[in-house]
């Protein structure tokens, strides 16, 4: 054994159980891949295991919620990836590194490499890590950060940093960082707001949602694309979002970034069009790349950018109807970021 492949606590719970992210979810099918690239005598696991005191605990006393209690759906390995572990050594572990797996990596002779993936990437991951380099000061130790992710995205970049700073290599690191910030009511903005979240991430950006009450300014800062978004009333924007437009957005250094606006309205023709324009002729005083793939993608074409109606007063209408664009639409701004800055 040359290489080891070391997967962290890819749990039911972590994924899309109790303690679920997007950004978790969006891993798996990256985890996949990198446990098929190595044979399974080189594959070792672990998994978080509680028992039913969890809330007793340190851990639980600061993070009480419940979760990977053994025996439970959610302590389990996702399915799918169970599936490829078959025949690899797993290690159940009660906190968030594993001594016993830095024991038994010790008694490999032949192991001149390992590298992490899993979750979270600012828990248990980079606690295994740095055990492991404790342990094995000389061993090369790498994380792919396309195959971890973190508590929130700000929490993943900073371990990731912190991994870099204790001489951990660290590939697979995104391209690019897009934020996406939006002003809702009913929450049907919000939603569009995580598709389009979505739709960069599959494209292999990084991507985070913030509502302009909560705005990490350093993230946007940090993000090579920033799209916004809100609902149509009146056909205009939201109060909330044309103060936060002039109050907010010009101290986060948007000039040169690159720029796109959405919309999501009650009623077909509701004005959603209007809203998208003031957005982007906003974005464009404050000196960003506005784009919106028009023609240029093809076929759907989405001209100024994604509108949804969220079908409150049009029974036939559904805001699930408009998933596809907002996705795609994500997925094509997160690609030309990339072209641009990555």
């Amino acid at each position: 054994m040359k290489k080891a492949l070391i997967v962290i606590d890819m749990q039911n719970d972590f994924i899309d159980g109790s303690l679920e992210t997007a950004e978790a979810l969006s891993i798996v099918e990256n985890v996949k891949d990198k446990i098929r690239s190595y044979p399974p005598e080189c594959v070792f696991a672990t998994m978080d295991t509680h028992g039913p005191d969890y809330l007793s605990t340190q851990e639980g006393r600061n993070l009480p919620v419940e979760h990977c209690i053994r025996g439970t759906e959610g302590w389990k390995i996702r399915p799918d990836i169970e599936d490829l572990l078959k025949g690899t050594r797993i290690f159940e572990k009660p906190t968030f590194g594993s001594e016993r797996l830095a024991e038994e990596l010790k008694k490999e002779e032949d192991l001149e490499e390992i590298e992490l993936i899993g979750l979270c990437t600012d828990i248990c991951v980079v606690s295994n890590a740095l055990l492991i380099k404790a342990a094995l000061p000389e061993l090369k130790i790498s994380v792919d950060a396309s195959c971890c992710a973190g508590v929130t995205p700000k929490k993943h970049l900073a371990a990731l940093e912190t991994m870099r700073s204790c001489q951990i290599n660290v590939t697979g690191t995104a391209p690019v960082m897009i934020s996406v910030i939006y002003d809702t009511r009913s929450g049907n903005t919000g939603k569009a707001a995580e598709w389009i979240a979505c739709g960069a991430r599959r494209a292999g950006a990084q991507a985070a949602c913030f509502k302009t009450d909560a705005v990490d300014e350093e993230y946007v800062r940090k993000s090579s694309g920033v799209i916004i978004g809100c609902p149509t009333y009146m056909a205009q924007m939201t109060a909330d979002m044309h103060r936060w437009l002039q109050e907010k957005a010009g101290k986060l250094g948007l000039g040169g970034k690159l720029g796109g606006a959405f919309a999501t309205e009650q009623y077909t023709h509701g004005g959603a069009e209007l809203v998208i324009q003031s957005i982007l002729e906003m974005e464009l005083v404050f000196g960003m790349e506005v784009y919106s793939s028009g023609n240029a993608q093809g076929r759907p074409c989405i001209h100024i950018g994604p509108v949804g109606v969220n079908g409150n007063q049009e029974p036939h209408n559904s805001l699930e109807h408009y998933r596809t664009y907002f996705e795609l639409y994500g997925e094509r701004m997160a690609r030309r970021a990339a072209e641009l800055f990555g």
